[in-house]
């Protein structure tokens, strides 16, 4: 998977920044739309552990990134979610929750690589088990400059 930062225009309007993720299979572009991560503060987590069910839009991924790992003595944290992607769609995700297992696998000692591959090859339907940690969202939240992406997924034959 290779991942940067392009800059699109139709040739009549100002270019602006995508940002474009292919891997073997796909070539993703997101468009940046300003939100605040996370949803009605009366509708948030409240740290206990869920399990959130993720069904995963015909050829595209989670809508989710991922931060952490054993690496660097840190759970699976969710770092980002893409607007109007499948773990958007569950509003029972948020920047800020541990993945604490996928389809019944834990990551509790995962890197985050082994995280990523993890989730990459989970299935259609992904059971993930969840957990918020409150004090990591305000670093992710700085961390993703407040901005989610919103993502347009372009099939390669």
């Amino acid at each position: 998977m290779h991942a940067g930062l392009v800059s699109v225009s139709d040739g009549k309007s100002r270019p602006q920044s995508r940002k474009l993720v292919l891997t073997s299979d796909s070539l993703i572009l997101q468009r940046e739309t300003s939100v605040v991560a996370g949803r009605d503060p009366n509708d948030g987590p409240d740290g206990r552990i869920r399990r959130v069910r993720v069904v995963r839009q015909r050829n595209s991924g989670l809508g989710l990134s991922i931060k952490g790992g054993a690496e660097h003595k840190l759970p699976i944290l969710i770092s980002r979610i893409c607007k109007d992607q499948a773990a958007d769609l569950t509003a029972r995700l948020y920047v800020g929750d541990a993945i604490l297992k996928v389809n019944n696998k834990t990551l509790l000692r995962c890197t985050h690589d082994e995280a990523a591959e993890e989730l990459r090859r989970a299935g259609e339907e992904v059971t993930l088990t969840v957990r918020h940690y409150k004090a990591a969202t305000p670093f992710l939240n700085k961390a993703a400059g407040l901005y989610m992406y919103s993502c347009v997924c372009i099939v390669i034959c």
